[in-house]
């Protein structure tokens, strides 16, 4: 069985997808534009007040960036 890296195909046809921050990586955003924010917080913004806009794929949530960026906007002025 072989095994191939796609990433570079990927990201040249589908750069958006380079945009997508895993949950750990959004909450690191998060702090460098100093908002603080714990991972529980952020899974309730996700189940119940819907803060930010996420994707969910089987157990992982990723976080587009760009959109979310607007978001954060936003919320800080």
């Amino acid at each position: 069985m072989n095994n191939y890296d796609i990433t570079e195909t990927v990201t040249r046809h589908y750069p958006v997808l380079a945009d997508l921050l895993t949950e750990r990586e959004f909450k690191q955003y998060l702090h460098d534009k100093n908002v603080e924010i714990t991972e529980s917080s952020l899974r309730d913004y996700r189940h119940r007040d819907k803060k930010f806009v996420y994707i969910k794929k089987g157990q992982q949530v990723f976080y587009p960036r760009k959109v979310n960026e607007l978001i954060l906007k936003e919320m800080l002025t």
